[in-house]
């Protein structure tokens, strides 16, 4: 489990998977609420863990793409004019 911030530390509960599947819901609205999270077992084996989400902020996309991009051609330069006779009904220029 990860904390972010001042996130509270949830406390791990170890749980079988029968009794999971009888109270999943209301293990669900404790692990939502970043009080638990919970290790399930299946005959002594861990078959999964249930933690809450992380709270970190989503990054921003603004500038996300900068210097990934290679253009060969200057786009301003492009003449794109044949490709407007589609919009014409015109068939593509082949």
């Amino acid at each position: 489990m990860t904390t972010c911030y001042n996130e509270p530390v949830a406390t791990n509960q170890v749980i079988n998977i029968t009794e999971f599947k009888a109270k999943c819901l209301s293990l669900f609205d404790e692990v939502e609420a970043g009080k638990i999270s919970i290790t399930v077992t299946k005959r002594g084996k861990v078959v999964g863990v249930v933690s809450p989400p992380s709270r970190r902020k989503p990054k921003s996309l603004a500038g996300s793409w900068a210097g990934r991009i290679k253009e060969n051609v200057d786009l301003a330069t492009v003449d794109t004019s044949d490709m407007w006779d589609v919009v014409n009904g015109r068939p593509w220029p082949k």
